[in-house]
């Protein structure tokens, strides 16, 4: 475990990692020229985490009439859910536990502004099994990368979301480094911002952004680790992507707006190229009613 923030310190303090920024900076002032709303890993929590400490944050009704809010918003955001929204990201939970949470969860998220969810394989099977249709927004992703491309604001975004790894909450095989390369490559074709959106946890998106620089401008991550709001990796001579993490069990919302892209060979600088927070889900914030209605009467996963 000590290794493991040693290392954690390491790259969040002085990240080096080679980043090829494909796009001159645009031009206009005011109005983000796009703006981003990630969610991930909330591991089947549908109510406020009232031990996460501090004030009880969170909850799935909260985050339904946030994102709304966000949604009706200009530009209109691109909205997106990450890895380990349903289960955790190390094992499913019991049967008769999924056996009330699929359901609720599943409706809760087809009433969400998504434009895309991660559908992860034990989801997308638990689901079949319960004969439960996946909600409009929905990504399956099984062995290989899955490429989306949006319209966010004034930008062109492609998103690659990438598979789970071997083992449960593991990182990637060479192979599928290879692979998410590839697919960052052919989403560049048609998008002028490449995320990848990752579920291997925060120490192997070390090795991911350090493998993939050059390809992906944006890393958002899932999987084992702590929050990110927005960190700008490299420096001046080495740039690399912009690395952003979910805070776990759902307490709050990622929102990253991006004001200008970096020219070839420049990094991210905060304030210039983007600004990023986490919006933490307060108990004064409205719920919305539909939500809340779906999981009534449920309790979270242990």
């Amino acid at each position: 475990m000590a290794r493991f923030f040693i290392h954690l310190f390491f790259f969040c303090a002085i990240a080096c990692i080679p980043y090829q920024a494909a796009h001159a900076s645009l031009s206009g002032s005011g109005a983000p020229a796009a703006r981003i709303l990630y969610t991930a890993d909330t591991l089947g929590c549908i109510h406020p985490c009232r031990t996460c400490g501090g004030s009880s944050q969170g909850g799935i009704a909260r985050r339904a009439a946030l994102l709304r809010e966000y949604a009706a918003g200009r530009p209109r955001p691109l909205i997106l859910a990450g890895p380990n929204e349903f289960y955790s990201d190390r094992k499913e939970p019991d049967p008769a536990t999924a056996d009330r949470l699929a359901p609720a969860l599943n409706a809760a998220f087809a009433r969400m502004p998504y434009a895309a969810v991660y559908l992860s394989p034990a989801t997308a099977r638990d689901w079949r099994r319960r004969n439960l249709a996946a909600p409009p927004a929905a990504v399956p992703v099984a062995d290989r990368p899955v490429i989306r491309v949006f319209q966010a604001g004034r930008l062109t975004v492609a998103c690659v979301f990438l598979p789970p790894g071997a083992e449960p909450g593991g990182g990637p095989s060479p192979d599928q480094i290879l692979a998410a390369r590839l697919a960052a490559s052919e989403a560049a074709l048609s998008a002028e911002v490449v995320i990848a959106v990752s579920p291997w946890g925060m120490m192997a998106e070390n090795s991911l952004a350090s493998s993939l620089g050059g390809y992906y401008h944006i890393v958002l991550g899932g999987g084992e680790g702590i929050a990110v709001p927005g960190q700008a990796t490299g420096d001046p001579g080495a740039p690399g992507p912009l690395w952003v993490r979910s805070d776990r069990r759902g307490r709050a919302v990622n929102v990253v707006d991006i004001h200008a892209l970096p020219t070839p060979g420049s990094p991210w600088l905060e304030g210039v190229h983007f600004t990023s927070r986490l919006h933490f889900l307060e108990p004064d914030l409205p719920q919305d009613e539909d939500v809340l209605d779906a999981v009534k009467g449920l309790k979270d996963v242990e």
